[in-house]
């Protein structure tokens, strides 16, 4: 159709509005799209434009309709009026729309623009005229037993509109589901996706994911029926895919929010907050209708959730139906099955959330050895600054980098220490730039205490389901039930603050540590990495880092959290060869990255723990007492603890010089030095069977315990 250039008026929606942008002299027209009816006859046209001030305007015209000699009688004779004339307000491609295959899905985005760039994918697409927020039920006719694909701006608005025109399709379309582009920048539409590099197959993979929205159920409040009005609520709760998940610590909610970083970035973040009595009732109120009968009208009429349905709901500890939430993330991963995690929200497949909408769209979709060697070359030159005692100490550096994205596909890692002999040499600094891949934000921290201390402040953090946590700047020995449970078990008991009642969590943080000269005590050692540093100066703090490393993720967090995907990714696509399980409880990590970084070349970071047990002041005690028994007792001799004790306080041995005498005081004395011979049958218990140095110890007798000194063949 040949449109002249005869307008007669602006026709600016705005008009009756002086507070809005308005179309007038000087405004530059930058698009302009022709509304047709179901026949593809015009109806109108929306102009799209810039005025004076750079401000966004628009105006409605239609084509006038009058033949010449009509136009002068009516002094109608521009070929462009202002308005829409007499036509009424339609989809936009409606006569596409109609003549469309009704087995594809319709898209509804927010704009002719957004429509036009689906077309160029050969997809069927509409939008309503005159932008948010003015879809209306009449444009829903259309829709009728389709499936719909709503695509809301990634704003407040854009979700607004996105609710309302759902509420509106529900009652007729066939199925509808919304989709929230990942990686769309604030106020980013399908349009800036799609010229980011996404593909039509990558927007139809998003939809074959998303679960169809469902009408807004209706639950009838009758006397006598809790338990079927508790049932219905979590039916509906459910279905529409409400944030409610079901955790060890009862049910909770995910909170979604957004934090500035240290460079000013603004960061995704979530945290769990448990459901309350009138949280539950706010949900249900936004995704169900309760209805209660009123005998005066005789008719169902609209009322508040009931709250008694509401309570009996929060009671059904161990029977509720909604996901459980194993964790939450704040960078994509990797799935057991060794494919990304990258859409935001909650993951069917692992129960993980993921609340990041980082953009990945660069990462390499099979990477090779090459791709993988790339990245293990980025990630090492954010340590060119640390002073590493050891190959060894390098690749568990690399590890702590690693390891907290890929943690999806991990089960269990091991505790990642660092140490250093004096404060300032960097310990805590690698700690954070882990976190800053993983979350953005410098690592979370809490102080180590005695072992009971340690174990409440590990299990109050728990609760908040932190990615990664550190426990800083630990003064000596390190060593705590819960902290072995957290690195080793899945599934935890914790009993918060407050509480005599222990409760189940699922834990999936990435544990740290860092201390001068930290020991590892006891059945921490197996669990534990170890990272040593040793800047080999009396004032470490001076030194200074050529780049800041930490400032450098932060500006390109995604490249680095696809770093360490590429890693891993890599090494499982060549088939994990030479591929390392024989590490008890952390057989997962040993096998992806353990095995990956020694595939690239790197030391093995496990040859760290043989550190752990060397500087473990228990392992040294029973090694002490075994070599000095031999010595002085002799082998395969039962004695009692009291006996032991008689035999190293004899008058011919009582010397401070006597190894056997040495090596109980250091396991069993007292405040006054006398070895205590309780002590030392506790220290025999916890000891029995252990070999050091070729020797165990081993019980004999029963109503009287002795012990003595046995050779391993």
């Amino acid at each position: 159709m040949t449109i002249k250039t005869n307008i007669k008026t602006s026709g600016s929606w705005n008009a009756g509005d002086p507070d809005r942008p308005q179309w007038g002299f000087g405004t530059r027209q930058v698009a302009k799209y022709e509304y047709t009816d179901e026949k593809n006859r015009h109806l109108f046209f929306i102009c799209k434009g810039t005025n004076a001030d750079g401000e966004k305007v628009f105006r409605t015209q239609h084509i006038n309709p009058l033949g010449y000699s009509e136009r002068f009688e009516s002094n109608e004779l521009a070929d462009i009026l202002s308005g829409m004339g007499e036509a009424q307000p339609v989809p936009y491609r409606l006569h596409e729309l109609v003549s469309s295959n009704a087995h594809e899905p319709v898209f509804i985005v927010e704009g002719e623009k957004d429509v036009e760039t689906l077309r160029s994918l050969d997809l069927t697409a509409t939008c309503n005229p005159f932008g948010a927020l003015k879809w209306k039920d009449s444009f829903s006719q259309w829709l009728k037993d389709r499936d719909v694909v709503i695509l809301p701006d990634n704003d407040e608005r854009g979700e607004a509109h996105a609710k309302q025109v759902l509420q509106s399709v529900l009652p007729v379309a066939k199925s509808v589901r919304v989709i929230r582009l990942p990686g769309l920048p604030l106020k980013g539409d399908v349009t800036d996706w799609q010229e980011a590099g996404n593909s039509k197959a990558g927007l139809l993979a998003l939809v074959a994911q998303q679960v169809p929205e469902r009408p807004t159920p209706i639950i009838k409040i009758v006397p006598g029926e809790l338990d079927r009005m508790a049932d219905e609520a979590e039916d509906a709760f459910i279905n529409a895919a409400v944030p409610i998940y079901v955790t060890g610590a009862g049910l909770v909610k995910v909170a979604k929010e957004q934090t500035q970083a240290t460079n000013g970035a603004v960061v995704d973040a979530a945290r769990t907050i448990p459901l309350s009595e009138d949280s539950l009732i706010d949900f249900l109120s936004r995704c169900s209708e309760w209805q209660k009968y009123d005998l005066k009208q005789k008719a169902w009429k609209r009322a508040h959730p009931d709250r008694n349905a509401a309570k009996i709901l929060l009671s059904r500890d161990g029977e509720w139906r909604s996901p459980k939430l194993r964790g939450i993330l704040t960078a994509p991963t990797l799935r057991p099955d060794g494919s990304v995690l990258l859409n935001p929200g909650y993951d069917q497949a692992t129960g993980l959330y993921l609340a990041s909408n980082l953009d990945l769209s660069s990462h390499p979709q099979n990477p090779s050895r090459s791709d993988a060697e790339a990245a293990l070359t980025l990630l090492e030159g954010l340590l060119n600054g640390f002073p590493f005692a050891s190959p060894a100490s390098r690749s568990v550096a690399l590890s702590a980098l690693i390891s907290p994205v890929v943690r999806g596909a991990i089960p269990q890692m091991p505790l990642h220490a660092v140490r250093a002999p004096t404060a300032g040499t960097g310990k805590s600094y690698l700690i954070d730039l882990a976190s800053a891949i993983v979350s953005g934000h410098r690592a979370p921290v809490i102080s180590a205490g005695s072992g009971e201390e340690t174990d409440k402040r590990l299990g109050s953090a728990l609760l908040g389901n932190p990615a990664l946590l550190s426990i800083d700047n630990v003064n000596g020995q390190l060593g705590s039930d819960v902290l072995c449970q957290m690195v080793e078990r899945p599934l935890i008991e914790i009993r918060p603050l407050g509480k005599s009642t222990l409760i189940k969590i699922e834990s999936h943080c990435s544990v740290f540590a860092t201390g001068n000269n930290i020991q590892l005590v006891e059945d921490m050692n197996r669990r534990t990495v170890l990272c040593s540093l040793d800047a080999n100066m009396e004032r470490p703090e001076t030194r200074s880092f050529a780049d800041s490393p930490f400032d450098l993720i932060l500006k390109d967090r995604a490249k680095y959290v696809s770093a360490a995907l590429t890693v891993v990714q890599a090494y499982i696509s060549v088939g994990k060869p030479n591929s390392r399980r024989n590490l008890a409880s952390f057989e997962d990590w040993s096998a992806l990255v353990r095995s990956a970084l020694i595939w690239l070349g790197k030391d093995d970071p496990c040859e760290t723990m043989e550190d752990n047990r060397q500087n473990d002041p228990s392992v040294e005690r029973l090694s002490n007492l075994v070599d000095a028994w031999q010595k002085r007792i002799g082998l395969n001799r039962p004695m009692t603890a009291a006996e032991l004790k008689a035999e190293a306080s004899s008058s011919e041995a009582n010397t401070l010089d006597d190894p056997f005498y040495e090596a109980l005081r250091a396991i069993a004395a007292t405040k006054t030095h006398a070895i205590d011979p309780q002590r030392l049958g506790t220290f025999l218990s916890q000891n029995e069977g252990k070999v050091s140095n070729g020797l165990k110890i081993i019980k004999q007798g029963k109503s009287t315990k002795k012990w003595s000194l046995t050779k391993i063949n």
